[in-house]
């Protein structure tokens, strides 16, 4: 023991003279993770030609190779697209029940993987199940999900996508494309868990997972896409849900008749809505569209032309 303390002067060696010494414990380094952000923007299609230069990469271009580029992701140990499936369906097995602890410890190899390591696993892919749904209404479709090809997928990475979902919709962001082949068999999750485990059911999937982005109409669809090879030009649709209508206060009504407001309260019920949020918009943000269909223009028409004829007479 040499009893120098941290603080303590020491003689130099070279000289007659005294310098200060003093140990520093150097400071951890701050872990970041720009590297995984940086490698996504990097991954992600910007551009129509780098959508097309990203899906020749994974034979994912022609209706004839798409089927059989699906298939080879949802088999092969060396796709991540695979361990996200597994882990989906794995959430879906322990739903209301034990989770497969032993199943994940084996499929992965690591017979010593914590139980809260898996849970944590399976929690991440639940909810980047969520996030693939948001990024879907606002505006890329299909390739919200085809984006799992193409981007950096594994867990560290889908850990930071989770948890900083603005972000990760900032950096993916892409305007809605046209009908296309792709738009046939949409990667959306629980079609990929449905079609590897049949035996789990899609009611139960999609509750398990907590999404319902398309019923069970569009699953067969999908399947049936898959199985005929026979991939037609689409965009899968928006999903029809309940408005968040208020109702409407202090407003009068002008007399209108009581057959037009029936008419309007009924064509209520058939508004189809979508989430129109564009990219960059802060989340907190609600907006609501609505498709506007033939009824409701023809409720307008009338009421427009009574509420004149009712300004003439005033005025």
């Amino acid at each position: 023991m040499s009893g120098i303390q941290p603080d303590q002067t020491v003689p130099s060696s070279s000289a007659g003279s005294f310098s200060q010494f003093r140990t520093q414990t150097p400071e951890p380094r701050r872990r970041t993770h720009e590297s995984i952000w940086k490698k996504l923007a990097e991954a992600v299609p910007k551009t129509e030609e780098e959508w097309q230069a990203a899906r020749v990469r994974q034979s994912f271009d022609s209706s004839r190779g798409i089927p059989g580029a699906l298939t080879h992701h949802l088999d092969s140990k060396e796709s991540n697209l695979q361990l996200i499936v597994f882990f989906a369906a794995c959430k879906v097995d322990s739903y209301g029940k034990r989770v497969p602890y032993s199943t994940v410890r084996a499929f992965l190899g690591n017979p010593d993987l914590t139980e809260p390591m898996i849970g944590r696993y399976l929690n991440t892919v639940v909810r980047m199940v969520k996030l693939l749904d948001e990024l879907y209404l606002t505006g890329p479709r299909h390739r919200a999900f085809e984006l799992l090809l193409y981007i950096p997928t594994k867990l560290a990475n889908l850990r930071q996508y989770v948890e900083n979902p603005a972000r990760f919709k900032l950096r993916c962001a892409t305007s809605a494309p046209r009908p296309e082949a792709q738009g046939s068999l949409a990667l959306y999750i629980p079609f990929l868990v449905g079609l590897k485990r049949p035996d789990l059911g899609y009611d139960r999937i999609c509750e398990a997972l907590g999404t319902r982005l398309f019923d069970q109409q569009e699953f067969s669809r999908f399947l049936f896409a898959l199985q005929t090879r026979n991939l037609a030009p689409r965009l899968p649709p928006l999903p029809s849900f309940t408005p968040p209508l208020r109702i409407i206060q202090h407003f009068e009504t002008f007399s209108l008749s009581e057959r037009l407001r029936k008419k309007a309260r009924e064509s209520a019920d058939q508004l189809r809505g979508f989430n129109p949020v564009a990219p960059a918009t802060p989340v907190e943000t609600n907006l609501y569209g609505y498709q506007w269909s033939p009824t409701h223009q023809a409720i307008v028409d009338e009421s427009v032309t009574y509420l004149v004829r009712l300004l003439s007479d005033l005025l």
